[in-house]
């Protein structure tokens, strides 16, 4: 019974995840260095093979199709070439039609010995297509693809590759492939599907350009792909009060029933004996993928350099090469003085909602006392995303070229939160809305962690707990936190108790017996679409920003956080009628560009308010110069400089999908439009160059353009804005993103047009002679 006791005893510290010693901690901020892996030895060659192809044919039962008009066997035309069109050079194709189409093929398919599916179709119409590929058993739907684009062409039947690398881990095999489309043409003709099996590599995240990121559930880390075929490895002097600090999870795309995987890794000095550290992952495909935290105490290796190694461990009999992920590789040197820098940014919040009497917002009015508070600052655009990166980069959307909210930014750009971790701060992100996700916005760049919804949006306490949750992954170390909050954003709804906080009429705001209250050529988002009383709508928004304040005030009680450097702001504001703009921010007036900007904290003077021009986009350069962590070659300013000598340089603008431009220099803001154009939430059309002058001292409101009574100051500022966007760069910073119908309908939704991309063309012709620029010439 003693010894019982005692192995009892002996196994508790490690069951409690290693014991209940303090951190050590070095004299001062101490650092975190992250580790580049790289592969101990060249990954094995492997070639993407056809496995099998299977053709249509009227003698082969196999094919059926699903369509209100037809499903029938067609020779269909090759190419867009009159050879191609003869009926001995056309192709056999299955062609559904009408409406509700899918082609269903039967057969018994290994899974193992594949991983793509080919699928060879031709759409008729003017719009594309697109498919996505299911795996069935029966009428059972095992495994399902992501939607792909099916492009309308007279070129004949294109190749669209489906990916599939799920199917290694099935055990049994598949009886039937269907081949769904989604309803944007009447007409589709499956000329053949073939399966191939794709490198695996091409399935994970790719080591060649840095760590990348990976996501399980909402939660994506920065890392490196491990195979079972190449070791990872870095050689690397250990600092005094180092730890060794790791993630790890298996990549579930390429996971297989038979592996039984762990990962060792290995502490190597030569002429010693290494240290191994194994640790076993999931092993069962039912098992969900998570990620597993570890350490290591590199005490006994201080002031030595050694090799660090990981490696994947599968079974000997396992048929194919493991894969797993080695997330947030650091050595940590926790400090007794680690600094914290905190910046939030509240989603749609017009600069007017902070403060008594329109909203309750007691968090941030401390916040501002104690620090300085910024009365005009502007944004650089009026959408998410692009506004976003132009916050971490320091960069307008002019050079940017980001416009809408599907254009990734690329690994090219610097980021702020790659300057802080290059200076040695552990980064964590948490957002609220699926289109800042690292896939959708590119974002994750220098993050370690980023959490953020996979679909639709959350509340921000969701995000701030998270956060919560792994502040305390970073005792002592230096840390950068971006938390970012949704709640005011349409379609207004705030969570109880703050829902209805401001409205107490009878009326049913969302009855069709209510007059509307807006104009009819106004189309809201589908969340709204049974709206009728705009006030309500404002009531809720008011509601939505208390809620931020409520979150904030959870946020900055975080002992974490008593002393942190905080900037709190936002990406644009929102229209409540304002400018004919409705429940939107739309255009380039003030309350769509017009955001609240706080800073607090260490090296921040208390109790200032800042009257004068600012820019949102500085922030990140202010961050990085008051926190100490390389501010120098950073696009921007110090903000804190604004205390004592204003900014007299106008400020420029660049609206979602480069639609208008905007310069305001002091009191006057002019605004360019660039195309014509009337988006859902516009009362009437914009007019592609025309301009419009406001007096903002005197019209705050831009009710009255002064663009012909001001005819002189109207070119001057016409001219320099022209100018500005002559100077835009062909290449921009962001990429191309595939637009699934999800994506489409989710960011519909919420009231964003997807709009295109920037086509690096100049962004005006400066000798447009048209009747709206003959008056500037």
């Amino acid at each position: 019974m003693r010894r019982a006791l005692t192995v009892l005893l002996a196994l508790l510290p490690a069951a409690c995840g290693g014991g209940s010693e303090p951190v050590r901690r070095v004299e001062g901020r101490g650092y975190v260095q992250r580790l580049e892996l790289a592969p101990l030895v060249d990954p094995l060659p492997e070639e993407a093979r056809q496995v099998e192809d299977f053709t249509p044919s009227p003698e082969d039962p196999r094919w059926s199709g699903t369509g209100s008009t037809k499903a029938e066997y067609l020779a269909i035309p090759r190419g867009d070439s009159p050879e191609d069109r003869l009926p001995e050079n056309r192709v056999p194709a299955f062609v559904v039609g009408g409406e509700g189409l899918s082609v269903r093929f039967e057969e018994q398919l290994d899974p193992g010995s594949f991983n793509a599916v080919i699928v060879h179709a031709d759409a008729f119409g003017t719009a594309p297509e697109r498919l996505r590929v299911v795996l069935c058993r029966g009428e059972k739907e095992v495994l399902i693809g992501d939607w792909m684009e099916l492009p309308s062409s007279v070129e004949g039947p294109a190749p669209i590759s489906c990916a599939m690398p799920e199917a290694r881990g099935q055990r049994e095999p598949f009886d039937a492939i269907r081949v769904d489309l989604y309803g944007n043409t009447n007409l589709v003709a499956i000329a053949g599907i073939t399966l191939a099996h794709l490198p695996l590599r091409s399935f994970a995240p790719p080591n060649d350009g840095g760590a990348a990121m990976m996501a399980i559930g909402t939660e994506a880390r920065a890392g490196w792909t491990l195979s079972s075929e190449a070791p990872l490895s870095t050689r690397v002097r250990v600092p005094e009060g180092a730890r060794l600090r790791y993630s790890l999870a298996l990549i579930h795309r390429l996971r297989r029933p038979d592996q039984v995987p762990q990962v060792a890794v290995h502490v190597i000095v030569p002429e010693r004996d290494r240290h191994i550290d194994r640790h076993q992952l999931e092993n069962r495909m039912s098992a969900p993928s998570s990620w597993h935290e570890h350490e290591l105490d590199l005490a006994p290796w201080a002031g030595e350099e050694v090799d660090i190694e990981f490696r994947m461990l599968i079974h000997p009999d396992a048929d194919s090469a493991g894969w797993a992920f080695v997330a947030e590789p650091t050595l940590s040197v926790p400090g007794t003085e680690a600094p914290t820098v905190l910046l939030v940014t509240s989603d749609t919040h017009r600069a007017d909602h902070l403060g008594g009497p329109l909203v309750r917002t007691p968090h941030l009015d401390a916040l501002g006392a104690r620090g300085i508070r910024f009365q005009n600052a502007f944004t650089a655009t009026n959408v998410t995303n692009p506004s976003h990166v132009c916050l971490m980069t320091g960069l307008t959307p002019r050079e940017t070229r980001i416009v809408n909210n599907h254009s990734p930014l690329t690994a090219q750009a610097e980021t702020l939160a790659e300057r802080f971790r290059d200076a040695g701060f552990r980064c964590y992100a948490a957002t609220s809305a699926f289109h800042l996700q690292d896939s959708e916005s590119g974002l994750g760049q220098g993050f370690d962690r980023l959490d953020a919804p996979r679909y639709d949006q959350r509340a921000g306490g969701i995000a701030a707990d998270t956060l919560e949750r792994w502040i305390a992954d970073a005792e002592g170390e230096p840390l950068f936190v971006w938390l970012h909050l949704f709640d005011a954003h349409s379609p207004y709804q705030p969570p109880a108790p703050f829902a209805g906080r401001y409205w107490d009429s009878e009326v049913d705001p969302f009855s069709p017996d209510t007059p509307l209250g807006y104009p009819e050529a106004i189309e809201p988002p589908p969340r709204l679409a049974a709206l009728r009383d705009p006030e309500f709508a404002r009531a809720e928004y008011r509601a939505g920003v208390d809620y931020v304040d409520a979150t904030m005030g959870q946020v900055l009680g975080w002992p974490r956080m008593k002393e942190a450097l905080v900037a709190f702001t936002a990406d644009h504001g929102e229209c409540f009628g304002d400018n004919g703009v409705w429940f939107d921010h739309a255009e380039l007036y003030p309350a769509s560009i017009h955001v609240p900007l706080l800073l607090a904290g260490p090296g921040v003077p208390a109790g200032v308010v800042v009257d004068g021009p600012s820019r949102q986009y500085d922030v990140a350069h202010t961050l990085l110069a008051a926190a100490g962590a390389g501010a120098a070659g950073f696009p921007g300013q110090d903000l804190r400089a604004l205390v004592d000598a204003p900014d007299g340089a106008p400020r420029f603008l660049l609206a979602a999908h480069e639609m208008s431009a905007a310069i305001n220099a002091g009191r006057w803001h002019l605004i360019l439009q660039l195309r014509d154009h009337k988006e859902w939430s516009l009362e009437e059309w914009k007019w592609r160059h025309a301009v419009e002058l406001y007096d903002l001292e005197a019209d705050p409101s831009c009710s009255t353009n002064l663009a012909e009574r001001e005819t002189e100051r109207a070119r001057l500022l016409r001219t320099r804005l022209v100018e500005w966007l002559l100077a835009a760069p062909t290449e921009g910073l962001g990429t191309q993103m595939n637009m699934t119908p999800e994506l489409e309908e989710q960011l519909a939704a919420l009231g964003y047009a997807t709009g295109q991309a920037s086509t690096g063309e100049a962004l005006i012709d400066p000798d447009c002679a048209c009747e709206r620029c003959q008056p500037w010439r």
